[in-house]
């Protein structure tokens, strides 16, 4: 049996984390999206970071109780967590909606 079988590893899916502008809808490319993954504490790191493409979507890998936190300068930053397919409750304010594969996080901007 390999490491990974053994981990879970070959059980584990993705999900897409989608970043719009709270007040254009528009994509907000290159904000970075962070995974702390609540569940596992020594087995491997903990935290995941990934950075949004062009059309604002950012792929993370689902291991179980996830806390994700996006931002991006200008922008306030948006904490939520997640499990499986269910969304759980925003840590901090802002607009988190689910998806079928995933959350479209609308970011709002900082005040001038």
């Amino acid at each position: 049996m390999g490491l990974f079988s053994l981990l879970g590893a070959g059980g584990c899916r993705s999900s897409s984390i989608r970043v719009l502008d709270a007040e254009t809808k528009m994509p907000i490319p290159c904000a970075t999206v962070d995974v702390f993954d609540q569940d596992i504490v020594e087995l491997w790191p903990r935290k995941q970071r990934h950075e949004t493409d062009r059309q604002g979507e950012a792929r993370v890998l689902k291991t179980g109780l996830l806390r994700i936190s996006v931002q991006k300068k200008d922008y306030k930053t948006v904490v939520f967590m997640m499990k499986g397919k269910r969304y759980l409750t925003p840590v901090t304010p802002g607009t988190v909606a689910k998806t079928a594969d995933g959350a479209t996080v609308y970011l709002p901007r900082n005040a001038p």
